[in-house]
């Protein structure tokens, strides 16, 4: 199935002088045939010295000032043309922030978009619009491992990698404590797009969706065999547990489900609502 463009894209053409060639296009008036772009995954906050409106919308296309910009869409800019790609996506510049029409429909293509995209680039690091992509780092600071290899008898020497770290564990910061990951819309931004770039304040974080695919296929032949020989005939239901009826199993399998109203958030449920109070 032919992949479907945004309406609106950011167009920053190769060259010398690109920042000031930047415009805005219209998809369906250009010929891009399946043109690869990439999206930009940021937090709100803050006020956004440009975005495009319908009164605007002409002059972008025909020019969007870079200097202009707030400075993650300035960072997110940069790094589209230094991976060597021409086409981004940024939701207040490609959907006119004024029109609830175009709003409503852009935003109903949400999913399709990052879904599409080549690369989603992720500001994971700032809070809002104004802080960027890139960070200053401490290139003295590294994080290494340490390896135990035994030569002979049990003598154990002691090698310290002073270079890039190959694991993770231990690291100040994670995509799990970013800015984007306390918000809704980041969520669904980078759970749809298959591949995400991570630009956090120490270090540079690479998500694949293909990677998500391929565990929960394996987890669900570890499922099969676990079932194989699952003499309590508990049923899977989606990641979960279910032994059946009763109070017991039944507070098991909600457990499971990781979701709780914490005390200071309680109130009593309205009546007259029958609808569940999540989904």
């Amino acid at each position: 199935m032919p992949r479907t463009l945004p309406k609106r894209l950011v167009h920053i053409p190769p060259g010398d002088n690109q920042h000031d060639n930047i415009r805005l296009i219209l998809t369906d008036q250009a010929d891009l045939g399946q043109t690869n772009y990439l999206s930009l995954t940021h937090c709100w906050g803050g006020t956004a010295p440009l975005i495009t409106t319908r009164q605007n919308l002409c002059d972008m296309l025909q020019a969007v000032p870079f200097q202009y910009l707030s400075k993650t869409f300035q960072d997110a800019i940069i790094a589209t043309t230094r991976l060597g790609f021409e086409y981004l996506w940024i939701d207040s510049l490609c959907i006119l922030q004024d029109d609830d029409a175009d709003w409503e429909e852009e935003a109903s293509r949400m999913g399709s978009i990052y879904a599409n995209c080549l690369l989603n680039i992720v500001a994971a690091g700032a809070k809002d619009r104004s802080i960027g992509c890139f960070f200053s780092r401490n290139h003295a600071s590294l994080y290494g491992c340490t390896i135990h290899n035994r030569f002979s008898g049990d003598h154990c020497k002691r090698l310290k990698h002073a270079g890039t770290s190959f694991v993770t564990e231990g690291l100040p910061q994670t995509i799990d404590d970013s800015h984007t990951a306390t918000r809704g819309w980041c969520f669904q931004e980078t759970s749809l797009a298959p591949r995400s770039l991570y630009f956090c304040e120490s270090q540079l974080f690479w998500e694949c969706r293909a990677v998500r695919r391929y565990k929960l296929i394996a987890l669900s032949g570890v499922v099969r065999q676990f079932d194989h020989f699952n003499s309590s005939k508990e049923l899977y239901h989606a990641g979960l547990w279910w032994a059946g009826d009763g109070d017991t199993n039944d507070e098991v399998f909600v457990a499971q489900l990781l979701w709780h109203v914490r005390p200071q958030d309680r109130r009593p449920r309205n009546p007259s609502l029958t609808a569940p109070s999540w989904s």
